[in-house]
């Protein structure tokens, strides 16, 4: 196989990339995969150290929907530095570095109304429109997809905001923002 050694150099080369600069859940995913460990492997060496975390949990890890906090999971991380073969410190610096609030964890979910409130935009545009605050609408579901481009910017979001109308409208549309803050109006 003459592009293997290639492809290891690249790997080796990314790891060493998001070792540096991050995120947490980007680092381990790229160590996990140099390794070519599956995480039922990973957790089998975790548990030979002492530690025991579900694959669920490694899972989570990876993928960014949680961050390791608690005592015996940041002992999981620096067990995983050394099963891994990464420089001491390398996993737990990011998580340390993290900057998303206490304890390097960042909330869950922000509600539509703090990403708007703080500059009045919002409700200066439905004073202008003279729409009711809320619209007249509950939000029943927010879904959103996004592609991340080569260089970790945001390269396309698509967004889909399922509403339920209680209170009856004077009009089919309901002003909305884009991430950008720019009111458009959406019918």
């Amino acid at each position: 196989m003459p592009h293997a050694p290639q492809h290891a150099d690249v790997a080796t080369a990314e790891l060493d990339s998001v070792l540096r600069g991050g995120p947490f859940h980007v680092a381990l995913r790229a160590a996990i995969a140099a390794r070519g460990l599956p995480l039922q492997r990973v957790q089998h060496h975790l548990s030979r150290h002492g530690v025991k975390v579900g694959v669920t949990s490694l899972s989570y890890w990876q993928q960014g929907a949680r961050r390791p906090q608690r005592p015996e999971s940041l002992r999981a991380v620096r067990a995983l530095e050394e099963i891994l073969e990464l420089p001491e410190e390398s996993l737990i610096r990011l998580l340390a570095g993290s900057g998303e609030g206490p304890a390097g964890q960042r909330s869950a979910a922000r509600s539509y109304r703090s990403l708007v409130e703080a500059s009045g935009v919002l409700d200066q545009l439905l004073a202008e429109l003279d729409c009711p605050p809320d619209g007249g609408l509950h939000t029943l579901g927010h879904h959103e997809r996004l592609r991340i481009g080569a260089r970790r910017e945001l390269a396309e979001r698509e967004s889909h905001h399922i509403v339920r109308a209680h209170r009856t409208a004077s009009t089919a549309s309901w002003p909305s923002t884009t991430a950008t803050g720019e009111p458009h109006r959406s019918a």
